[in-house]
């Protein structure tokens, strides 16, 4: 997926005898019947491990210190990272810091790599569930829901580099379902409202019906089909004039003129009244 961010950190497991090469250190005066120390463990394959051991277990806190130069400090429970601790791997510019169940980013936390910065939940390692993402290089933003590292469910989206603006539904990193998307045009430190779009979509398209507001203050409401007009549509002018009938590739082939024929309007999925009470409740809940 495109927060691809899991960092696979696996290692063999093996008795406490033969892990431990070097002298532990009791947190206790009286070694009789000790049942915890602090220790330093260095593993055949190099990774070393300074911490707490409880009941000849690897358990408590500590920091585990990778053979690639990468560390972890923070809670541990049966020689894996499990509760709260950072992750950093300074070559690569990446570091975690936040949950983690038996060894894996589980619950909340925050990924820092060189182009993006994540904050929000995990689920077994992979990015799932309610989160913020910014990317660096163009300083865009996306605030919503994720499902296996990918944007699926409602979020917004928000373009810097281009000056564009979406609200609404996701699926697979794509526009989706029943959203709102705004085109921005910088002038200064204003940004004026350019187009507006509110509808449906589908595989990051203009699909089914919907309404596109111009910026000189004209408006089309209908069907779409791969951001084209197509189908029964209806375009309105500023001085309220308007045409109707059926668009094909963006284009009006069949004029129909709808105060003598309005039971055209009402073909589809839905009449146009209908759609827009639809669309209005949608993006309304969005805006909150």
């Amino acid at each position: 997926g495109i927060l691809d961010s899991r960092v696979n950190r696996s290692r063999k497991k093996q008795s406490m005898s033969s892990r431990l090469s070097m002298s532990s250190c009791s947190d206790s005066d009286n070694n009789e019947g000790l049942s915890e120390t602090t220790s330093e463990i260095t593993f055949p394959d190099g990774t070393i491990y300074k911490g707490t051991i409880h009941n000849n277990k690897i358990d408590g806190k500590g920091q585990f210190i990778f053979p690639t130069g990468s560390t972890y400090m923070g809670e541990v429970k049966e020689g894996l990272r499990d509760g709260v601790g950072t992750y950093v791997c300074e070559k690569k510019g990446i570091s975690y810091e936040g949950e983690w169940k038996k060894g894996t980013k589980h619950g909340k936390g925050k990924l820092t790599k060189k182009d993006m910065i994540y904050e929000g939940e995990w689920s077994n390692g992979i990015i799932n569930g309610k989160g913020k993402c910014r990317w660096l290089k163009n300083n865009n933003y996306y605030d919503g829901m994720f499902i296996n590292g990918l944007l699926s469910g409602n979020g917004f989206l928000v373009w810097n580099s281009v000056n564009e603006k979406y609200i609404g539904g996701w699926l697979d990193n794509k526009q989706s379902g029943i959203g709102m998307q705004i085109w921005y045009e910088p002038k200064g430190e204003i940004k004026l409202l350019r187009n507006r779009y509110v509808g449906y979509w589908r595989e990051g398209k203009r699909n089914g019906y919907g309404v596109f507001f111009y910026a000189n203050g004209s408006k089309y409401e209908g069907y779409w089909e791969d951001d084209s007009k197509k189908g029964f549509g209806i375009f309105s002018f500023l001085d309220r004039s308007m045409i109707s009938g059926i668009f094909d590739k963006d284009r009006l082939i069949t004029p129909i003129d709808i105060t003598k024929e309005p039971a055209i309007a009402n073909k589809g999925s839905g009449t146009t009244s209908n759609n827009n009470s639809m669309l209005k409740d949608n993006t309304t809940s969005y805006n909150k």
